[in-house]
């Protein structure tokens, strides 16, 4: 069984360096493309940072959050959408044209899962530039912070942003899933998508009764960004750990199973 896995991962990682080396030169080509997405992308972690320091102009404190700990919040929100961005986000995003023109066709044709093709045949290189930059003011903010950190809180953070990914990683393979079955539908959707998202660009503290308990739990947005900060900011907290590793888990499963349920659905170009 250890072997099997090391062969697999194995192979998973040579495909995606694959994937890599191709998107690469694809970038290079288009050196002006390349620096207006890191650009663009900057802009957009810029005015996100301008919008909370105007409010914090006014008022010391928004939802129980200081300053210091939205600007750590952000900056976590910030590397997961790299990452998502730099992975994934590029692949789902065109996966509507692709299942419009028939060109899906060739992807079924491999010898991989097609929604890991799908979702990480097209690498964001200008993106990975982004994410340097989300780094650096993440450990800003931390600097900024000032907090004590132990092992299990900085340990219990970084497995909750990579929850946090693969939630956000699950809405968008669901939301482009949907091409299948509505063919034109794809691309309202993954914008739909992003509107969705801006619920986790704000403090969770903000939602109040029953619009928190659905961005929790019937459409958990909120777990892509607040749980993981929360390790730092207020502590390990055992419910926060257990509720980001099950919605993450729970999430890639829906996902899967409707992303290859919404397939079989597929008209393909030489049907």
């Amino acid at each position: 069984m250890i072997a099997r896995l090391t062969y697999t991962l194995g192979r998973f990682f040579r495909l995606e360096a694959a994937f890599f080396r191709n998107c690469l030169t694809r970038d290079l080509q288009y050196r002006g493309n390349f620096i207006l997405v890191f650009f663009m992308d900057i802009v957009w972690y810029l005015v996100n940072l301008a919008f909370f320091k105007v409010i914090y102009l006014n008022t010391q404190s928004i939802g129980g959050f200081t300053e210091a700990e939205v600007f750590f919040f952000l900056g976590t929100v910030f590397v997961i959408d790299a990452l998502d961005m730099s992975f994934f986000a590029s692949g789902l995003w065109v996966l509507g044209d692709h299942i419009r023109k028939g060109d899906f066709d060739i992807v079924l044709t491999k010898p991989v899962s097609p929604m890991l093709y799908a979702s990480m045949r097209y690498i964001s290189v200008g993106s990975l530039l982004d994410l340097v930059f989300a780094l650096c003011i993440l450990a800003t903010a931390w600097w900024q912070l000032g907090y004590p950190v132990t092992l299990v809180s900085l340990g219990a953070y970084l497995i909750l942003m990579l929850c946090g990914l693969a939630v956000m990683y699950s809405f968008q393979v669901a939301f482009a899933a949907v091409g299948f079955i509505f063919v034109n539908a794809s691309s309202g959707l993954q914008m739909g998508f992003h509107h969705l998202y801006q619920f986790a660009m704000k403090p969770e503290t903000i939602y109040k009764g029953a619009l928190r308990f659905a961005l929790f739990f019937v459409v958990p947005v909120l777990t892509i960004s607040a749980l993981s900060p929360r390790m730092i900011l207020r502590g390990f907290d055992i419910y926060s750990f257990a509720l980001g590793i099950t919605t993450a888990a729970v999430m890639l499963f829906l996902s899967t199973k409707f992303f290859y349920w919404a397939l079989r659905r597929y008209e393909s170009a030489s049907s």
